[in-house]
């Protein structure tokens, strides 16, 4: 029997890609009673991409034909909004109702950017906009004067197997997620590299990923941290759950996020995360609570606070509990239901 997600049609980065839509996409399918996906760019880059989004548009009035009746598009700000609105611009051509889900961060600052009331009547074309906290909706409203902007959390899939409940010696963190300076690698060699002594043997620091791996690792030799960090590699499917069974706490000092699926990752996990005060990071972590929020580019203040874990490694234990609980609007059931509410809402405007 046919069910409202057989109407939708979902749009956003090759599900395949890295990052975190394509996470969320990939849930999205592992979790909906039915899911229909059609990419905007390639893994495989510009070029590709183009051809994607090419046939992408031209596929559009196929799937009119077919039943489907919303478009609910994924994205982020710059050329992530320019591809998305044509997409919705043209969607619309054909009797579709658009939904534009942001991930992006910097959305607003890119809205100011560009010119608010531009990005305004854009977002007013749509049957409805998602944004991923209360906090971003609210942001949305004050500066760039789109009321209305609903929150749905971001989905996170429930574990393969059992976190390990002892904590384990060296103590353990893990860095998921894209290799370069924006989310903070070359400030964690410098938190490191500032109580290398410290560490040694009671820290260990698993990075997974893919990017700037040759200089990152580079700069490991060259401040002397091979005995502390090990690069991983990208991990998928059973590497990465092993790479989580591996670790105590997520760690990601990143200079910008949205609301990073690798923290949902650990929380469901029971594992606290130590981050940064970027995108939707504070509204999920409370300092001391469910985990460590430190600022951005703070080397001094994230060593500070691993050093804090290693003498008291007690704390985490209880912070991943809270970490739990505060991720239980995100498993599947409670974001599948929320999306089918948007989706009834939309269809009945």
């Amino acid at each position: 029997m046919k069910t409202i997600f057989d109407k939708v049609l979902t749009i956003g980065p090759d599900m395949r890609s890295l990052g975190g839509i394509a996470s969320v996409l990939q849930s999205y399918a592992n979790s909906m009673p039915s899911f229909t996906h059609c990419p905007s760019n390639s893994r495989h880059g510009t070029v590709v991409g183009a051809f994607a989004l090419a046939y992408l548009l031209m596929l559009m009035p196929v799937y009119r034909l077919r039943g489907y009746e919303i478009v609910h598009v994924h994205g982020a700000q710059g050329k992530s909004w320019v591809r998305k609105k044509i997409i919705m611009h043209w969607a619309r051509l054909f009797g579709f109702k658009t939904i534009y889900h942001s991930h992006g961060c910097w959305f607003a600052d890119y809205a100011e950017k560009v010119g608010v009331d531009k990005i305004r009547k854009e977002l007013a074309r749509c049957s409805a906009v998602v944004t991923l906290t209360p906090g971003w909706s609210e942001a949305f409203a004050r500066r760039i004067g789109y009321e209305g902007a609903r929150n749905i959390d971001n989905i996170v899939e429930l574990p393969l197997k059992e976190h390990p409940k002892e904590l384990h010696k060296p103590l353990t963190a893990l860095f998921i997620g894209r290799m370069c300076a924006e989310k903070g690698l070359y400030d964690l060699i410098e938190a490191l590299a500032m109580r290398k002594d410290f560490f040694e043997n009671r820290l260990k620091v698993l990075v997974a990923g893919a990017g700037e791996s040759e200089r990152f690792l580079a700069g490991i030799r060259e401040a002397g941290l091979e005995n502390i960090v090990e690069y991983i590699g990208p991990v998928f499917g059973q590497e990465k759950e092993d790479a989580f069974c591996r670790a105590d706490f997520v760690l990601l000092p990143s200079h910008f996020e949205g609301l990073p699926i690798c923290i949902l990752e650990g929380a469901v996990r029971c594992m606290p995360s130590v981050a940064t005060t970027v995108g939707g990071v504070p509204e999920f972590i409370t300092d001391g609570v469910n985990g460590r929020i430190v600022a951005p580019k703070a080397p001094k203040q994230l060593s500070d606070v691993l050093a804090d874990y290693v003498e008291n490694p007690g704390q985490i234990a209880a912070q991943g509990a809270e970490a739990r609980k505060s991720v239980l609007s995100h498993l599947p059931q409670a974001v599948v239901e929320s999306l089918e509410k948007l989706y009834r809402d939309v269809l009945e405007k």
